[in-house]
């Protein structure tokens, strides 16, 4: 599909595969964190909104990539009614 799609051959549809992979893999632990942060558990209930955002921003360029954290605490910041919370 992607050498028909772009005309890429061999190392190219690697390298494009590879980027996408590690994209979708460098986005999920930020997801997972977030999820994990906003739902309620059988052991806590889930956290406010101001304090998964501090927490994503204590731990962008650690944890998170900061692109990534960047683009999510932009997201959160537009979710005014923390309707993303599970």
């Amino acid at each position: 599909m992607l050498r028909w799609f772009f005309g890429w051959k061999g190392m190219e549809m690697l390298s494009a595969i590879n980027l996408v992979t590690n994209s979708v893999y460098i986005l999920s632990f930020l997801l997972d964190s977030y999820d994990a942060m906003s739902s309620t558990r059988s052991y806590r209930e889930y956290m406010p909104q101001d304090r998964v955002r501090a927490e994503i921003v204590k731990n962008s360029g650690t944890q998170f990539d900061p692109k990534v954290a960047e683009c999510m605490l932009s997201i959160i910041d537009d979710d005014i009614n923390y309707v993303l919370h599970e």
